[in-house]
């Protein structure tokens, strides 16, 4: 190989070497992108679920009068 060939060679080596860094911070930054879009759903689905059990004990007649209030309360914040 001569000299020019391998200047070429080193330099599509170097070109090939930053696109490897790019797209692994395209990677970072997707993966970023996806946590923040799935956090309003994870804590959405949180709170549904922090809610059934109230929404069962609610509809039972041996509920204290007193947990019926704080469960009708916790509702309204």
């Amino acid at each position: 190989m001569d000299h020019e060939t391998r200047e070429m060679f080193s330099n599509i080596i170097g070109l090939l070497e930053i696109m490897k860094k790019d797209i692994k911070v395209i990677k970072q930054d997707i993966h970023t992108i996806n946590s923040r879009q799935e956090a309003p759903d994870l804590l959405n689905r949180g709170i549904e679920v922090s809610r059934q059990p109230s929404k069962a004990l609610e509809g039972k007649k041996s509920t204290c009068p007193m947990l019926s209030d704080q469960l009708k309360t916790s509702r309204l914040r």
